[in-house]
């Protein structure tokens, strides 16, 4: 593959590890309940539990049907909503998600791998994700000026595989199909972007890119 095509990268499980599940869950759920309470909202872990299950699983039921995708703020609007907590509160309790629900690290070999891939060519990010905390897990490990562009699929509306999501990534670049190249750890992502004519190849982790494409 020619050394002066962009490269798009998939995030997770491939640049950054995340770690969502009922511990990292909790955590938030406890900083939510103690800042709605702060301003006079008298709401259990029970009932915030219960709201915010329902509200993901209006999430996922419209995520499986089309790949479309909700940016945060819709979720939180829909536990709020049930909870007749004040909109006011919607912004930071947004915040307070995105940050704490998930645990995150670097993949093992990116430290090592992303100084190499940025020495030949242009990096960007094109991720799945209802909110944007990956601005602040790379800069919290030096990572983000790696990378010249991000399209995350809360700002698109659509997830990968959709077009819509890598042709908004290459416009944003300013590539074209012909000039750009995209890797992630999910096949059906990589036949997303060769179907809009990109040239794409699975990856389980930085190294993997490094060999392919160095």
């Amino acid at each position: 593959m020619t050394k002066n095509k962009d490269l798009f990268l998939d995030y997770g499980e491939l640049v950054f590890s995340p770690r969502f599940d009922d511990e990292t869950l909790a955590r938030a759920h406890k900083l939510a309940l103690e800042f709605v309470g702060s301003h006079g909202c008298a709401v259990d872990l029970a009932r915030l539990s219960e709201a915010h299950q329902l509200a993901i699983k209006a999430y996922l039921t419209a995520r499986r049907a089309d790949n479309s995708e909700w940016p945060m703020v819709r979720i939180v609007r829909k536990v709020t909503d049930r909870l007749g907590i004040n909109q006011n509160l919607v912004p930071e309790l947004v915040r307070i998600y995105k940050l704490h629900d998930h645990d995150y690290m670097p993949m093992e070999t990116t430290a090592e791998a992303l100084p190499r891939l940025a020495q030949d060519r242009r990096l960007h990010i094109i991720s799945n994700t209802p909110h944007d905390s990956l601005y602040t897990e790379l800069e919290h490990f030096g990572m983000k000026g790696y990378f010249q562009t991000f399209t995350l699929s809360c700002d698109v509306g659509f997830r990968k595989p959709r077009p819509e999501i890598y042709l908004t990534a290459m416009k944003k670049a300013g590539t074209t199909p012909n000039t750009s190249v995209f890797a992630s750890h999910d096949i059906t992502e990589v036949e997303g972007a060769r179907r809009v004519g990109m040239q794409a190849f699975l990856a389980k982790s930085l190294a993997e890119v490094v060999e392919t494409l160095i």
